[in-house]
């Protein structure tokens, strides 16, 4: 199966592009986001938390992503769990339910000695 995936840039982009029916291009990229998450390759779901971070910072929700993120923080790549600590420290507040993996994952980041 071919997996074709849109970069952060080719999001801008089109976003760019679409500025009359921006509305539209954004459902259809979230649409797309949230079937990246679900994706077994961890890059996939790399590329789709940063796409979701940069709609999150223009005011789209992401809560509903919040295990999504866990996911992506809990890699062992670091470049992957970057990406993850970034959507979290974007998007996470004290009520949301994931807090407590949050915690007890950074503490284990902290003590690796990797």
């Amino acid at each position: 199966m071919s997996f074709f995936q849109r970069s952060l840039k080719d999001m801008i982009s089109g976003m760019r592009a679409n500025r009359q029916n921006e509305a539209k291009f954004i459902q259809n990229t979230m649409e797309d986001i949230k079937k990246e998450l679900k994706h077994k390759d961890l890059k996939v779901k790399s590329v789709a938390m940063q796409k979701l971070t940069y709609l999150n910072m223009l005011g789209f929700d992401m809560t509903w992503a919040a295990f999504h993120v866990v996911e992506v923080m809990s890699t062992h790549k670091i470049a992957h769990k970057v990406i993850g600590y970034h959507a979290a420290s974007q998007s996470f507040n004290e009520n949301t339910e994931v807090m407590l993996l949050i915690t007890n994952l950074l503490k284990k980041d902290l003590q690796s000695q990797s």
